[in-house]
């Protein structure tokens, strides 16, 4: 008989990840709890597009009309040289076949994904407890006994499994002492800001080509009057950070005054972090997402390759838990690590084109579907 003082799973990290895993647990009838060290929900685009194999995840977990209302399809590029632009499809556009349902990456910012998610949770029962963060955690032979941080002083859970899915800086990663294997170009940054921005046409995604590949990009974010805005920064360079600097750093590259940032719901500045951690498991302890890969953000792979580590590790933690052998879990890391180190690679050659406005950059097709 289960004691009910302890969970089956305690996940660190609200984000998609831990979501998609959360729910995924949450259906099977497995004990659940994720706690989350933000105060609230994340509020930012940052991460855009679902992939094909993502939405059949998603229709899975029951979150795929949310995900379909909330989005919509790539628009067509346009670069912007001077008075000339240049039309460019970066998708090409399918029907819909019974092996492949979803044969088009959506984009949808990513707040609207975790509100997607974090719905069907509570559907499900369950609750984000925010302003909880891990501190240490102890693995025992059939248990891990963690620690957090919370406004109201120090907590302990007692669970049978410990996830991590704390983005890339994870907790949970470090305490393990996996190694994060890989490189971050702190002289590569690029300030993305969702702001409501008007004058711009919202039927293309807009490119700025500049020397050295310091482009700015603005990519309608679907039903709200945000662009997200990418302005890659020089080496040296102080990024703005309040809206007039900001806007009259976008006017000094486009140089059309009918643009008018009005306000700005969240920004941040992006290195290219390219790392993979050397294991996702030990013990009773996994990390899934970006806490195991970090990549850069082309071809929208970081966010769906951490679903589906999420949907990946759901089934057989809850097989586990129900008598299975211990060893299936030996197949997540498995079965997971080698994708994630190809999706690496692949972001990070398109990335690079990028920069140089490499029409095979640009374009996006098979290879970023995880099909």
């Amino acid at each position: 008989m289960k004691d009910p003082g302890i969970t089956d799973v305690l996940i660190a990290g609200a984000g998609p990840t831990g979501t998609a895993l959360a729910i995924d647990l949450a259906r099977r009838g497995i004990s659940v709890r994720m706690i989350e060290r933000s105060a609230q929900a994340f509020g930012g685009s940052r991460a855009k597009g679902v992939q094909p194999r993502s939405m059949e995840v998603f229709e899975d977990l029951g979150v795929v009309q949310d995900i379909l209302r909330e989005g919509s399809l790539y628009p067509k590029m346009g670069i912007h040289l001077g008075p000339v632009t240049i039309p460019l499809r970066m998708f090409s556009h399918s029907e819909a076949s019974d092996a492949v349902p979803y044969p088009n990456t959506w984009l949808i910012p990513q707040f609207r994904i975790d509100g997607a998610l974090h719905e069907a949770f509570e559907r499900l029962g369950g609750s984000i407890e925010f302003r909880k963060e891990l501190q240490s955690f102890t693995q025992e032979q059939d248990r891990v006994v963690c620690e957090l941080a919370t406004p109201h002083g120090p907590q302990r859970i007692t669970a049978r499994y410990l996830v991590g899915a704390d983005g890339g800086s994870s907790a949970v990663r470090k305490q393990l002492g996996l190694d994060f294997i890989g490189s971050t170009d702190e002289e590569d940054r690029i300030l993305i800001v969702d702001a409501a921005t008007s004058g711009l046409a919202r039927d293309r995604w807009h490119i700025w080509p500049g020397a050295k590949g310091r482009f700015i990009g603005a990519c309608p974010l679907p039903h709200s009057e945000m662009f997200q805005w990418m302005i890659r920064l020089s080496a040296q360079e102080t990024p703005p950070s309040a809206l007039p600097a900001i806007a009259e750093r976008i006017q000094s590259r486009i140089r059309n005054p009918r643009v008018q940032l009005n306000s700005i719901q969240w920004q941040s500045v992006f290195r290219p972090n390219i790392r993979l951690a050397e294991g996702y498991r030990r013990g009773r302890v996994f990390i899934a997402g970006d806490a195991a890969h970090v990549h850069t953000p082309a071809g929208a792979q970081g966010l769906n390759t951490g679903i589906q580590d999420a949907y990946n590790l759901g089934w057989k933690l809850a097989q586990v838990l129900a008598g299975a052998p211990q060893e299936l879990l030996d197949t997540y890391q498995a079965e997971r690590l080698p994708i994630a180190a190809g999706v690496l690679g692949l972001s990070t050659r398109k990335y690079e084109g990028i920069a140089k406005l490499d029409p095979s950059s640009l374009r996006r097709g098979k290879d970023e579907h995880q099909l």
